[in-house]
């Protein structure tokens, strides 16, 4: 499962969207502590000890691969170009599940600066809590554009839809006005 922590703009600007499009915004909040395994990330070598000027060479010339490789933009119709990032980071990244990594972050394809998390299924459904869904319509602006919430299901587990403005839409996204 793949998601972004922060900035919900991310994932919404690398689906590339058609304009006017909706989207249902999926909001998940951790309900314990994430343990993450950051691939092609930045370091602070001083902070970490590292001071040998050619470790720290090799180091930025294998992370700056992996940067690359983990935040290109494979273009539509070309996805199965990702299976070289699926195999860098299972191959060489997967460290004990729950106990040292819950996930892997990598940098975002779109925004650089962000983070992309993804997470195994199993993981995700013990870490993570399903708040509900931003319905929402893709806009030229850096705005989401809702229109309605979705929050809990019904008894037959179809998901309940509420107006902008109803109290379960303030109670749950307060931040939409």
């Amino acid at each position: 499962m793949y998601t972004t922590p922060i900035n919900p703009l991310v994932p919404i600007k690398e689906m590339k969207l058609e304009q006017d499009s909706y989207y249902a915004l999926i909001v998940y909040k951790a309900v314990r502590e994430i343990k993450v395994n950051l691939i092609g990330g930045d370091y602070n070598y001083e902070e970490i000890g590292i001071k040998d000027k050619k470790a720290i060479l090799i180091n930025e010339i294998y992370n700056g691969f992996l940067r690359d490789e983990f935040s290109r933009d494979v273009g539509r119709g070309t996805e199965y170009l990702y299976r070289v990032s699926e195999i860098i980071a299972k191959s060489y990244f997967d460290l004990p599940p729950r106990y040292i990594q819950d996930a892997w972050a990598y940098s975002s394809v779109q925004d650089k600066s962000m983070y992309n998390v993804c997470f195994r299924p199993d993981i995700a459904k013990e870490a993570l809590e399903l708040r509900g869904a931003i319905i929402a319509k893709n806009s030229e602006s850096d705005r989401i554009k809702a229109f309605a919430i979705a929050h809990g299901f019904d008894n037959k587990g179809i998901a309940v839809f509420h107006k902008i403005g109803s109290e379960i839409q303030k109670k749950y996204f307060p931040e939409i006005e």
